[in-house]
């Protein structure tokens, strides 16, 4: 017999029956193990008990990628509610995986072997200097810069394998400076993937109206022009334009760095949760490692085109790889310092 749930992302007490079949109530075990999988660290898994398997699907998995000394105590907690059955599987599956990623310019060496994966659901934020590579990988990954060497799988299969147009389409890409066309509507921008998909006129409309909805935008905005928009507005826009052939896949380059804060923070919890609420997997380059420790689920350092340390927020913060590492996490900890003087009615 299966049982399918939907468990609400980062609440442990949450559990939203989905369907049930043949049972009236739950035994103990399963119902402790449903409470518990928002805290393990997968997206999707199975588990077993005799007459009862169950599904249980957390497609917004914020935890999926957490780190990996987690993973043996979630499984080891969930086996011994299950009653030491063994044949509980968990599974994060990779969406996208780099290996030995390299960029040269001639000499230069803009990206140096990087190898990285990012997990279904996750957000994998790259930070770093200017100049470190950050955005020259980002671009790598949809091909509009092609690697000098190097493979980047996504879903499992070689980038390189697909025609670079087509991969960019199954990609929503949203560009530092937002890259709208001026002569264009707002309408007539998010439409402009589903045009060269060749959706149907309806179609597009339909899709247009759901997608500014969604980015919180006032449907008569739809015949305006981008001059006619406010920064916040425009960076909308473009969101909703990189959300608009329904991608699974996410990249980010640094899209809000050219607004001013309030208008940055809006922007960034208004995109945490269409992500949440899509299942996106993501990857967004900033530097701003403020911006990073609060958006992302991983954070990827990069200095001078080389991958310097990967983890989550709390292992930079506990365990810097390096001096770099440690001086990125200075500014947070001195805003931070400063912040609790001043509410303790101190001074800087």
């Amino acid at each position: 017999m299966v049982v399918d749930f939907t468990i609400a992302p980062l609440s442990a007490a949450r559990v939203n029956l989905v369907e049930k079949k043949g049972r009236r109530d739950f035994p103990p075990a399963l119902q402790m193990a449903l409470v518990t999988m928002d805290r393990i660290v997968n997206s999707v898994a199975w588990i077993d008990f005799g007459d009862i398997r169950a599904n249980i699907v957390k497609p917004t998995a914020r935890l999926c990628a957490a780190s990996h000394a987690t993973r043996p105590a979630g499984r080891s907690r969930l086996r011994s509610w299950a009653g030491g059955s063994d044949r509980s599987r968990l599974r994060c599956g990779r969406m996208i995986e780099l290996d030995r990623l390299t960029k040269r310019y001639g000499d230069v060496v803009a990206v140096r072997e990087i190898s990285f994966t990012v997990s279904d659901g996750e957000l994998l934020v790259l930070v770093g200097g200017s100049g470190s590579g950050k955005t020259t990988t980002l671009k790598m990954i949809n091909r509009l810069i092609e690697p000098t060497s190097g493979r980047v799988s996504i879903g499992g299969e070689d980038a390189l394998a697909v025609p670079a147009h087509q991969l960019r389409r199954r990609i929503g890409y949203v560009f530092q400076r937002i890259g709208l066309f001026p002569h264009m509507t707002v309408g007539e921008n998010i439409a402009v993937p589903l045009t060269l998909l060749e959706w149907p006129v309806e179609r597009i409309t339909r899709r247009v109206e759901a997608l500014l909805s969604l980015v919180e935008l006032e449907p008569g905005l739809v015949g305006r022009f981008p001059a006619q928009l406010s920064g916040g507005q425009q960076q909308r826009v473009g969101v909703a334009r990189a959300l608009s052939a329904e991608p699974t896949l996410m990249l980010l380059d640094e899209p809000f760095a050219a607004l001013d804060p309030l208008t940055r923070d809006r922007l960034q919890q208004s995109f945490l949760r269409i992500r949440r609420e899509l299942g996106l997997t993501a990857i967004f380059v900033t530097h701003d490692m403020v911006e990073a420790l609060l958006l992302a689920d991983r954070i990827a350092v990069m200095h001078e085109g080389a991958l310097i340390q990967v983890g989550t927020p709390r292992d930079l913060i506990t365990s810097p790889a390096n001096e770099y590492v440690e001086r990125l996490l200075e500014t947070p900890r001195r805003q931070a310092r400063s912040f609790d003087a001043l509410m303790a009615g101190g001074s800087w």
